[in-house]
């Protein structure tokens, strides 16, 4: 997920299918090939518990000491950021629905593609806002500060316990311990700051007491340098077949070889990839060949009764 809680693709391949293999072979992939996940100590995958998946954290070397067991909201640190599901990669999957049943190279084609509207539409989003304002975050995160602006609004003045620590009490009477630290940093007896790296409404209304900006709280992830960071690459055209390389085993360049496909029981349900030859041609505008009039043909043309309407 991205600043604004958006889908972030980080890669994608073609396997055979949800196999143990596979799930195997992906695991090492993203252990490779992605320095952000092997530099990275606190790393916390959210899944739906693939068999797979599940067996492939148990065989994986950089798995195998890792903490594997299903956490809670309240003690997982924080490392998800407020993240409970896999839900969200849902979406991109419906994007893909109708581009599944496409040949290999087409459906790459897809996905290629889909994945340059999916940082385009950011990026220019980001573009407009740093010509209206130098000083944003993201939609996502600003409406959470705002939200945490109106239920401060509601409290009651804290009490100040001493130089850092307060005492909140919300709309319910249920008191909070808050703590304002050095170099940005808050802590809340609610959880809301460390779970979700944003100044909860105790938080702020601890803040306006001290005229401090509650924004100067929100982690650097959620900045506009960051969340511009995240988008700076760019994408290319993909170079036509005849400049592809060649097969060469040493160079890990194999040729692409069709799955082993295996049909099964009963007709397969798929949904047509329409395109523009499937565009029906715009219908004519026939007329009676008997009066030239509209809205009927010769064989109920009222003329033919000898009268006419």
């Amino acid at each position: 997920m991205d600043a604004n809680n958006g889908l972030y693709p980080l890669a994608f391949s073609i396997v055979e299918s949800e196999c143990n293999k596979s799930w195997i072979w992906f695991l090492r992939q993203v252990n490779e090939l992605l320095p952000v996940v092997t530099n990275r100590h606190n790393l916390c995958i959210i899944s739906y518990r693939h068999a797979g998946l599940v067996r492939g954290c148990r065989e994986i070397q950089w798995l195998m000491d890792r903490d594997v067991s299903r956490w809670s909201l309240t003690n997982d640190g924080g490392f998800r950021y407020g993240v409970m599901t896999t839900i969200a990669a849902e979406s991109f999957n419906g994007v893909l629905k109708r581009a599944r049943e496409l040949p290999i190279q087409a459906l790459i084609m897809a996905i290629y593609y889909n994945i340059i509207s999916m940082f385009m539409t950011p990026l220019e989003f980001i573009t407009t806002e740093e010509q209206q304002n130098n000083d944003f975050f993201p939609p996502c995160v600003h409406n959470s500060v705002k939200r945490f602006e109106e239920e401060a609004r509601r409290m009651p003045e804290p009490i100040r316990l001493n130089m850092h620590e307060f005492q909140v009490a919300d709309m319910s009477s249920k008191s909070y311990r808050d703590n304002i630290l050095d170099g940005r940093r808050c802590k809340c007896s609610c959880g809301k700051p460390l779970l979700y790296h944003l100044p909860c409404s105790h938080v702020v209304c601890c803040l306006a007491m001290l005229r401090r900006s509650h924004f100067d709280y929100v982690s650097p992830y959620y900045t506009r340098t960051n969340y511009k960071l995240s988008y700076s690459g760019e994408f290319h055209h993909i170079p036509n077949k005849e400049e592809w390389g060649e097969n060469n085993p040493n160079t890990s360049m194999i040729p692409l070889l069709p799955p082993n496909y295996r049909r099964r029981s009963g007709r397969p349900r798929t949904n047509r990839y329409r395109n523009t030859m499937d565009e029906a041609p715009p219908r004519s505008n026939r007329v009676c060949r008997a009066c030239h009039l509209a809205e009927h043909n010769r064989a109920t043309c009222p003329t033919r009764f000898g009268h006419r309407n």
